[in-house]
């Protein structure tokens, strides 16, 4: 009985020992790219006393390096130029004795060329969830921790992939050049799933959106129509479910859960210079929810897997664009490895930072911290934050105007204020509907500045049909569902399916102005030049080799504004007439031109003939 136990003992020992794979991130990659080192993060079991050596001579293996946990193993390699698409042997040895294999795929090199996201652009955001479900079959997969629950504001409302292949004739006719997609990534967690924040595996779609073959589709359809794409990814954050964080294949990749019971820290502690080394670290290691981790995107092996898995996201889909949420919240040398890379091996990859604070000054540091980044665009929510305010009733008309003014005149601290990303709303704020307090003249204020100022403008999905959302109320009721079948109706130009009259007149205003916009080579690329605000008028230009614009705004409540030319005389003494590019009136002469209350004038301007 003795010796059985023993052998027992032993055969089980023995048999624990025996590695397995489970998983190898990535599982594929690519031939003939600039960088040819990879590194592969392999999980399974009874891995860390293993060493790897692969089948092909064109595949070399640089280091095996052990993880903090014995299911991982980091495999760097290099990728010969020699190489060739197809299957690659990993082989697992242990004291030179085989225990297992698993393999890698490599496929051709990339053909892929990226379209620079510009100032001819229109950019729609969406947020998956919300679109549409055109396929309610993937509601609810088996695996998945939250069920669907469309009568929970925070629930499962089941948005997909094939219902925005639907709505990709939607997308055209309305202008769109560019779509956003905020966070698609796999986020199997108990709550709050809907949002793609705390994610459970980065190199996955969330299967209740479809899977990556749907995906792949959908962008090569956008591509037959000239329409450009943007992926939305949360680097600084992790779901507790994400096996990565059930057990770290390093320990320091994860903020400690001491700082998962903490109040957030106001944002400017992010930049303070005087900040004490204690804020400044809780400032970053604070987790965004409880059941979402922080990560330490200062380690260098983090920043390598993120990078890579960027990199992977980019040429599998062919996407165009790459955000970054919150991107405040990782290392300036990670945002700067990305962009570095993508653009490396991606010609045309666009980088796009998103730090969601009214101040200037943060804003201005974000993009300036990083002196390998600054050609990035950035998300330009100081001037979303006084769109918000400008136009209200609640605010005087003159000194709405001049906060507009002043926020403008912030531009002296951006490296490149032509590539801001401008809107009125986006899916983190309010939306400009409620911000306008429900008026409809005050929102078509918002949206007529962001097609006509600098910057490259961006629509949130659903505000043409005057959207509300009150972040008070929380963050799901600025993510109402979008009226897809109004949207599919609205390419007959037919009110249907509820549509209010008021609703129609801003789908037509906003289809009437981004056509302007995408017609006009002086809103797109033209200089601005603003005068102080005066008389309730705040006027600018647009001026291009090829066409003048002025834009003139009246920002009071009841009383009709006359222009008087005189005031804008640097601008005006060649010009004798000017039309308004959304009604075609022409005037002549220009002191003719009378302004509405609560409206925005855009006027072509005619030279005088000589």
């Amino acid at each position: 009985m003795v010796i059985i136990g023993i052998l027992g003992v032993l055969s089980s020992t023995l048999w624990a020992a025996v590695p397995t794979v489970k998983s190898i991130q990535p599982s594929t990659w690519w031939v003939g790219l600039n960088n040819p080192k990879l590194t592969l993060l392999i999980s399974g079991k009874n891995l860390s006393n293993n060493q790897v050596h692969t089948s092909s001579g064109d595949v070399r293996v640089l280091t095996t390096r052990a993880a903090d946990h014995d299911n991982y193993l980091f495999v760097d390699l290099e990728i010969l130029p020699s190489a060739k698409p197809g299957s690659v042997k990993l082989i697992f040895t242990n004291n030179k004795k085989e225990t297992t294999s698993a393999s890698l795929q490599l496929l051709a090199k990339p053909t892929h060329h990226a379209a620079p996201i510009d100032n001819s652009d229109i950019i729609y955001q969406i947020f998956p969830d919300r679109i549409y479900n055109a396929n309610p079959k993937n509601d609810n997969p088996s695996e998945i921790l939250e069920r669907a629950d469309p009568l929970n504001p925070s629930g499962i409302h089941g948005g997909d992939f094939a219902g925005l292949i639907r709505l990709t004739d939607y997308f055209d006719t309305l202008g769109i050049t560019t779509i956003e997609l905020t966070s698609i990534l796999a986020t199997n967690q108990f709550v709050n799933s809907y949002e793609r924040m705390g994610v459970t595996n980065f190199y996955a779609p969330d299967n209740r959106l479809g899977s990556m073959d749907e995906l792949k589709k959908w962008i090569q359809k956008l591509h037959e129509r000239q329409i450009k794409t943007i992926l939305t990814f949360p680097l600084n954050q992790m779901g507790k479910q994400n096996p990565l964080a059930l057990s770290p294949p390093v320990k320091q990749w994860l903020m400690p859960d001491q700082y998962a019971y903490i109040e957030p820290k106001p944002q400017p502690v992010h930049f303070d210079p005087y900040a004490t080394a204690e804020d400044s670290l809780s400032a970053f290691a604070t987790w965004p929810e409880l059941d979402i981790i922080a990560l330490n995107t200062n380690h260098p092996d983090l920043k390598s897997y993120l990078t890579q898995c960027c990199l992977w996201w980019m040429i599998t889909t062919d996407a165009d664009a790459l955000k970054i949420d919150n991107s405040f919240t990782i290392a300036a040398d990670l945002t700067q490895s990305l962009h570095a890379t993508l653009s490396s091996e991606i010609p045309g990859f666009t980088l796009i930072l998103d730090t969601p604070s009214p101040s200037p000054l943060i804003q201005t540091h974000e993009i300036n911290r990083l002196t390998l980044a600054r050609s990035a665009r950035l998300s330009d929510y100081p001037l979303q934050h006084t769109l918000a305010h400008c136009f209200s009733n609640h605010t005087p008309p003159l000194e709405g105007l001049m906060r507009l003014y002043e926020t403008m005149s912030w531009d002296l601290g951006y490296h490149r204020p032509v590539h801001n990303i401008v809107f009125a709303d986006n899916h983190k704020t309010n939306r400009a509907y409620t911000n306008a307090d429900l008026h409809l003249n005050e929102f078509l204020m918002m949206t007529d500045l962001v097609f006509t100022t600098r910057g490259i403008p961006m629509l949130l999905y659903g505000s043409e049909y005057l959207t509300d959302g009150n972040l008070m109320k929380g963050k799901a009721d600025g993510r109402k569902d979008f009226p897809a079948f109004t949207a599919l109706d609205s390419l007959s130009h037919s009110i249907g399916h509820g549509l209010t009259p008021e609703q129609w007149h801003a789908w037509r205003h906003i289809k009437k102005t981004i056509d302007i916009r995408r017609q006009c080579p002086a809103l797109q690329t033209g200089k601005f030049i603003h005068f102080i605000p005066q008389n309730d008028l705040y006027v600018y230009f647009r001026t291009h080799p090829k066409q003048t614009i002025m834009v003139v705004v009246n920002n009071h409540p009841t009383e009709k504004k006359r222009l008087a030319p005189t005031l804008y005389s640097s601008q005006l003494s060649t010009i004798e007439a000017a039309t308004d590019l959304m009604t075609g009136q022409k005037y002549v002469p220009l002191d003719n031109i009378i302004i509405a209350p609560k409206s925005v004038m855009i006027l072509e301007l005619n030279a005088t003939q000589i």
